[in-house]
């Protein structure tokens, strides 16, 4: 699922994941053209994108 809000400021959007019930939030930054394999993990995930792009196992 994939949703846009325009909301890119960092203080605004931990304030919103945290109202949601989110926690152990933090900032995670790759270099352009970073690349990740198809994967899975053992826990659901939110990943807010606050400049740029993500493009995962295609």
């Amino acid at each position: 699922m994939v949703e846009k809000t325009g909301i890119t400021d960092k203080s605004e959007v931990f304030k919103i994941l945290t109202e949601l019930g989110y926690k152990d939030l933090y900032i995670w930054s790759d270099p352009p053209e970073t690349f990740y394999d198809w994967h899975t993990h053992p826990y659901n995930e939110v990943r807010w994108v606050l400049k740029g792009e993500i493009l995962i196992g295609t």
